[in-house]
């Protein structure tokens, strides 16, 4: 009754189930992976929209500013009406 205990030999390889283990785990982590470019990429464009509209938000208030520093640059008018009431104008400039 002598049991002989079999060592696998070393050069066998890799079992199947070792594989597939192996093959699940690198599945869920690229699963995890690709839901962490996904996430991020959902953040990039909301982000670079909120620059673009910042962008906008800028360039709108400085041509308003520009057009409210300009607006005294004409001739100043004045006309007093019947009734005593005075009211004043710049005609625009032109260039």
């Amino acid at each position: 009754m002598d049991q002989k205990i079999r060592y696998h030999n070393r050069n066998d390889g890799f079992s199947l189930i070792e594989l597939m283990v192996t093959l699940a785990i690198a599945c869920f982590l690229s699963i995890g992976l690709w839901a962490l470019m996904a996430s991020q990429n959902k953040i990039y464009q909301k982000q670079d929209s909120s620059s673009q509209m910042q962008q906008n938000l800028r360039a709108a208030i400085d041509r308003l500013s520009r057009d409210i520093m300009d607006g005294g640059q004409g001739q100043l008018f004045q006309m007093t009406m019947p009734d005593g009431n005075t009211t004043s104008w710049y005609k625009a400039a032109t260039s």
